[in-house]
Protein backbone atom coordinates (compact mmCIF):
# COMPACT_ATOMS: atom_id res chain seq x y z
CA UNK A 1 0.00 0.00 0.00
CA UNK A 2 1.51 3.25 -1.22
CA UNK A 3 1.48 6.29 1.35
CA UNK A 4 -1.25 8.01 -0.71
CA UNK A 5 -3.07 5.59 -0.30
CA UNK A 6 -2.76 4.94 3.40
CA UNK A 7 -3.45 9.00 3.77
CA UNK A 8 -6.96 8.28 1.56
CA UNK A 9 -7.76 5.66 4.49
CA UNK A 10 -6.89 7.69 7.02
CA UNK A 11 -8.91 10.52 5.59
CA UNK A 12 -12.17 7.97 5.54
CA UNK A 13 -11.97 8.53 8.75
CA UNK A 14 -12.26 12.34 9.26
CA UNK A 15 -14.80 13.97 11.42
CA UNK A 16 -14.91 16.37 8.72
CA UNK A 17 -17.30 15.14 5.55
CA UNK A 18 -16.05 16.79 2.83
CA UNK A 19 -12.55 15.11 3.93
CA UNK A 20 -14.28 11.91 3.87
CA UNK A 21 -16.33 12.13 0.65
CA UNK A 22 -12.92 13.17 -1.56
CA UNK A 23 -10.95 10.82 0.17
CA UNK A 24 -13.63 7.83 -0.49
CA UNK A 25 -13.49 9.13 -4.19
CA UNK A 26 -9.95 9.31 -4.65
CA UNK A 27 -9.54 5.97 -3.15
CA UNK A 28 -11.80 4.30 -5.37
CA UNK A 29 -10.36 6.00 -8.95
CA UNK A 30 -7.23 5.71 -8.03
CA UNK A 31 -6.45 2.53 -6.16
CA UNK A 32 -9.45 0.22 -5.59
CA UNK A 33 -11.09 0.61 -9.35
CA UNK A 34 -7.51 -0.05 -10.43
CA UNK A 35 -7.07 -2.97 -8.93
CA UNK A 36 -10.47 -4.20 -9.43
CA UNK A 37 -11.30 -4.17 -6.02
CA UNK A 38 -15.14 -3.87 -6.74
CA UNK A 39 -16.93 -4.68 -3.32
CA UNK A 40 -14.43 -2.59 -1.44
CA UNK A 41 -15.41 0.16 -3.62
CA UNK A 42 -19.11 0.28 -3.07
CA UNK A 43 -18.69 0.18 0.33
CA UNK A 44 -16.37 2.77 0.65
CA UNK A 45 -19.00 4.57 -1.52
CA UNK A 46 -22.22 3.61 -0.04
CA UNK A 47 -20.29 4.53 3.43
CA UNK A 48 -20.26 8.29 2.45
CA UNK A 49 -23.28 9.03 0.07
CA UNK A 50 -24.93 10.72 2.67
CA UNK A 51 -22.08 13.47 3.71
CA UNK A 52 -21.64 15.04 0.27
CA UNK A 53 -22.54 18.61 0.21
CA UNK A 54 -24.74 20.07 -2.58
CA UNK A 55 -21.57 21.43 -3.52
CA UNK A 56 -19.73 18.15 -4.24
CA UNK A 57 -22.18 18.11 -7.12
CA UNK A 58 -23.25 14.15 -6.68
CA UNK A 59 -19.52 13.19 -7.17
CA UNK A 60 -20.30 9.68 -4.80
CA UNK A 61 -23.17 9.15 -7.61
CA UNK A 62 -21.27 9.14 -10.77
CA UNK A 63 -18.38 7.05 -8.58
CA UNK A 64 -20.83 4.45 -7.75
CA UNK A 65 -22.82 4.57 -11.02
CA UNK A 66 -19.09 3.17 -13.06
CA UNK A 67 -18.17 1.04 -9.95
CA UNK A 68 -22.01 -1.03 -10.68
CA UNK A 69 -21.38 -0.51 -14.22
CA UNK A 70 -17.66 -3.07 -14.11
CA UNK A 71 -19.57 -4.93 -11.54
CA UNK A 72 -22.62 -5.30 -14.15
CA UNK A 73 -24.90 -4.23 -12.08
CA UNK A 74 -26.85 -2.31 -14.67
CA UNK A 75 -30.08 -1.11 -13.36
CA UNK A 76 -27.95 0.13 -9.98
CA UNK A 77 -25.61 1.96 -11.88
CA UNK A 78 -28.33 3.88 -13.87
CA UNK A 79 -30.11 4.71 -10.78
CA UNK A 80 -27.28 6.55 -9.33
CA UNK A 81 -26.14 7.70 -13.11
CA UNK A 82 -29.45 9.61 -12.99
CA UNK A 83 -29.17 11.66 -9.94
CA UNK A 84 -25.73 12.08 -10.87
CA UNK A 85 -26.76 13.66 -14.59
CA UNK A 86 -28.93 16.23 -12.15
CA UNK A 87 -25.45 18.26 -11.08
CA UNK A 88 -25.13 21.50 -11.69
CA UNK A 89 -21.00 20.41 -11.97
CA UNK A 90 -20.91 20.33 -15.96
CA UNK A 91 -18.07 17.54 -16.15
CA UNK A 92 -20.26 15.02 -13.56
CA UNK A 93 -23.04 15.90 -15.71
CA UNK A 94 -21.74 15.24 -18.71
CA UNK A 95 -19.80 12.09 -17.51
CA UNK A 96 -23.11 10.79 -16.12
CA UNK A 97 -24.83 10.98 -19.45
CA UNK A 98 -21.96 9.59 -21.02
CA UNK A 99 -22.21 6.43 -18.66
CA UNK A 100 -25.91 6.22 -19.15
CA UNK A 101 -25.47 6.32 -23.18
CA UNK A 102 -23.20 3.22 -22.49
CA UNK A 103 -25.73 1.82 -20.15
CA UNK A 104 -28.70 2.03 -23.21
CA UNK A 105 -26.26 0.61 -25.74
CA UNK A 106 -25.26 -2.64 -23.51
CA UNK A 107 -28.99 -3.49 -23.51
CA UNK A 108 -29.45 -3.40 -27.31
Amino acid sequence: MTDEEKKHREDLLSSNFETRVDAAVALTELFLLERTDLEESEVVLLDVLGLQSPSAGYVVELTLGRVYIKMDELPRAKRFLLTAQTSKDEVIAREATEFLEFIENSSK
